[in-house]
């Protein structure tokens, strides 16, 4: 989404809404943490939690120093795949699955 910059008068590409892919010349749509929260339908703080608890969408840092105080970014494609991945069709498909990844780290 191009927005307008009031003080120079030039169209420019905020970070929520898209970045340029340096390894390629496609556009990726980015979420900011609120975004994302909506998107999964929990709050802000939740996707902080699974963030800290290693639950959550993978994420970027929005920074050149990788500061944990930067905001940090969610791919939509990511947080696609990430949702489709935890769709199910019954409570005994995710029961079942649930199983088979006990004692599994990840």
């Amino acid at each position: 989404m191009k927005k307008m910059n009031q003080r120079t008068g030039r169209k420019q590409l905020r970070m929520a809404d898209q970045t340029h892919d340096p390894g390629g010349a496609a556009a990726v749509h980015m979420l900011t943490t609120a975004q994302a929260a909506r998107r999964c339908g929990v709050t802000p703080g939740t996707m902080r939690a699974w963030r800290y608890r290693g639950h959550s969408p993978p994420y970027t840092r929005a920074s050149a120093t990788n500061s944990m105080r930067a905001p940090c970014r969610y791919r939509q494609d990511d947080l696609d795949s990430w949702l489709a991945e935890r769709r199910f069709t019954s409570t005994a498909e995710e029961n079942s699955r649930a199983r088979q990844h006990e004692g599994d780290p990840n």
